[in-house]
């Protein structure tokens, strides 16, 4: 699968972060990634994670993030995990996409609601993908793709990549982004 691509770089901002996130269209197909919070301390449980999944439909799952630990220390971490966000109110370090929006009740809508109240708390790191289709009963063959990324040690962009056939639909999305982004120059890694 040969994908043409075109990226863009964004001003580091929340509220640029969250129209990049609206700017995809609901009919698209599913989202997978993470948002991490960086820099909130006081009010995060570390080593935690809300997943949101099509596999757990509209039923979000709170998870320890350190599975290797022996059997008794990960019961009373998730214990503990369960007691600091549902008892303490603290927020999840991390926040896990897998192909949330794939199915009804969880549709992408929702999930990218999801993805922007994160945003907005300050969930600084991390990158989404979003998924425009599906062929051959392969998950990765699609016509388009966007990528959000958000890391330390490259400027925040965004990545479109799609096939011939979904050109289309790709320039759709690179103009709406043309008109508030800088084109990217340099090759970033995605």
């Amino acid at each position: 699968m040969d994908y043409e691509t075109c990226a863009f770089e964004f001003p580091d901002d929340v509220k640029t972060r969250i129209e990049i996130v609206n700017q995809i269209p609901n009919d698209w197909s599913w989202v997978d990634g993470q948002l991490q919070a960086l820099g909130l301390v006081q009010s995060v449980c570390r080593g935690s994670a809300l997943k949101v999944s099509r596999f757990h439909s509209i039923h979000p799952t709170i998870a320890n993030m350190n599975r290797n630990e022996d059997d008794k220390i990960q019961r009373d971490r998730d214990r503990e995990i369960f007691e600091n966000i549902y008892l303490n109110r603290q927020l999840p370090e991390f926040i896990l996409f897998d192909e949330a929006g794939f199915s009804q009740p969880l549709t992408l809508e929702f999930a990218k609601k999801i993805a922007t109240h994160f945003l907005q708390l300050g969930y600084n790191q991390g990158n989404l993908e979003f998924f425009r289709g599906y062929r051959n009963d392969n998950k990765f063959d699609n016509a388009v793709r966007c990528q959000i990324l958000l890391n330390d040690w490259t400027p925040p962009a965004v990545v479109v990549r799609w096939q011939p056939h979904g050109k289309a639909i790709a320039k759709s999305l690179i103009d709406s982004f043309s008109s508030k982004l800088n084109p990217l120059q340099v090759a970033i890694p995605v």
